[in-house]
């Protein structure tokens, strides 16, 4: 039963990016210059909101973001005709019509994508004495997935019109992350130098929920007409409540896993440091502040009875795959039915065993670090300014960098809007806009989204798109702040 979940879990995460246009912390850094969000805290606890609030429990901060360079619906569905006067019908990358050599040459090297969700059960924020205090608890998850471009390959070279002679592919560097945990914190930010500096820190409580890393050093196949042998290096950690492996009965290899609550698995901390000086102040003409921070500076670590680390033996597997050309007999075929074969096949192919030099050991991760350096020069006594933010996420196994240009306009007290955009280092760009309606004192609401949709089709289907993120905040303004105005 495990086995499907797991088969589901990655086919629903590959299908949803497919049928999105292109599945792209906390919070969108469009936010980042709105003097009145209650979310741009998260980016850098030196910038605390005008005013004191109360976040609407469970919707008070809703965020989802993912990221890819490669799986958008245009590469991997194509148009077909059976002659000029039939109608378009569309086709999987596997159908027999798509030539390899046009399939594959949108295809990188390395295909990433990555995905987070958060969302805070509670958050609040008020003055007191000298000082601006935050409070929030909420869930944080992300995917992360890298598919070389072997794996491709194979899937559409690998069964069709093969002679009997093999092909080799290199499937080595393949990796998938998730990590899920809760997250409590208490933010302090306090002002000195007559308001021109004001210093942020925030230390985060952590409990686990559960965290995956798949790492394959080396995965080679040599694919024949009915056979692969697949030699490969590769280790597995999992941490999860009172994890047990299941193991294949007709193959005796891993197969997945049974849960049972045994405590909670995991536990850790963190702490966000910030801090933002008016290096300028020009009167009428205006101000230029610059802001830097580091966020999730921490760890995570794992109990011994709730982990299971493994690793496959470095010798040749022999095994006999599954044909998928039987997807390919016309336009319908499935991408789903594709994968659930291609997962089942490197499951037998990856032959995990428990490693017995990490075994009955507790283990530790760390977090995905981020790092926000910003300038901004705002006029027109702070009602309109320019802003550049320059951020990076480092990973345990990757960086992923951004340049955030933006135009932020705040008129009156209770409106704010921002529209900006951002140069992403290893994927396309992206147009974004957030919209706070925030009264000094009643409801307020947070609209923020960033995207990239380069391509539509004439049926209105977004063919082409690599980063998405959406955001939305109820809260309730309760007074108390300072305005800077």
């Amino acid at each position: 039963m495990m086995k499907k979940y797991l088969h589901a879990t990655i086919i629903a995460i590959i299908s949803c990016l497919l049928m999105i246009p292109g599945a792209s912390a906390q919070t969108t850094k469009s936010s980042y210059f709105m003097t009145s969000s209650h979310a741009r805290h998260y980016l850098n606890p030196a910038l605390h909101p005008e005013n004191g609030y109360i976040g609407i429990p469970g919707v008070n901060n809703v965020f989802a973001d993912a990221r890819t360079n490669t799986f958008t619906l245009e590469n991997f569905i194509f148009l077909y005709r059976e002659d000029p006067s039939a109608p378009v019908k569309p086709m999987t990358f596997m159908h027999k019509d798509v030539p390899a050599e046009k399939f594959l040459a949108n295809i990188s090297r390395h295909n990433y994508v990555s995905v987070n969700a958060d969302n805070d059960v509670f958050s609040a924020g008020f003055r007191a004495g000298r000082g601006y205090w935050t409070i929030h608890a909420g869930l944080r998850t992300r995917v992360d997935v890298d598919v070389p471009r072997g794996l491709f390959e194979l899937l559409k070279k690998g069964f069709v019109d093969q002679d009997a002679s093999s092909t080799r592919y290199d499937l080595s560097g393949l990796s998938a992350s998730a990590k899920a945990y809760m997250e409590m914190g208490a933010g302090y930010s306090r002002s000195f130098l007559g308001k021109r500096l004001v210093v942020g820190l925030r230390p985060k409580v952590l409990l686990g929920v559960g965290d995956a890393k798949l790492n394959v050093e080396q995965l080679e196949v040599d694919a024949g007409t009915n056979y692969w042998n697949l030699k490969s290096r590769a280790t597995l950690q999992v941490s999860a409540p009172g994890i047990t492996p299941e193991y294949d009965n007709d193959f005796e290899n891993l197969s997945g896993f049974e849960f049972e609550w045994k405590g909670i698995p995991g536990y850790g901390a963190g702490v966000d440091v910030g801090a933002s000086f008016h290096l300028f102040d020009f009167g009428l003409l205006g101000k230029l502040t610059v802001s830097a921070a580091v966020n999730n500076i921490g760890f995570m670590t794992w109990s011994a009875k709730n982990s299971y680390q493994a690793r496959t033996n470095e010798t040749t597997v022999t095994i006999t795959p599954n044909d998928y050309s039987v997807h390919q007999n016309d336009y319908t075929s499935s991408i789903e039915d594709v994968l659930d074969d291609v997962v089942d096949d490197l499951e037998r192919g990856l032959d995990f065993f428990n490693d017995p030099a990490n075994s009955g050991k507790k283990r530790s991760s760390r977090l995905d670090m981020d790092f926000n350096i910003g300038v901004e020069y705002a006029v027109f006594r702070n009602k309109l300014s320019l802003g550049a933010l320059y951020s990076n996420t480092r990973g345990e196994d990757y960086s992923m960098g951004q340049c955030t240009f933006s135009l932020n306009y705040r008129p009156c007290s209770w409106f704010a809007a921002s529209a900006s955009y951002a140069l992403f280092e290893k994927s396309s760009n992206s147009v974004g806009l957030a919209i706070h309606l925030a009264p000094r004192v009643g409801p307020t609401l947070f609209l923020a989204s960033d995207c990239a949709i380069t391509k539509i089709n004439p049926q209105g289907i977004p063919l082409r798109g690599y980063n998405m993120n959406a955001q939305v905040g109820l809260a309730f303004n309760i007074g108390g702040g300072d305005r800077e105005r």
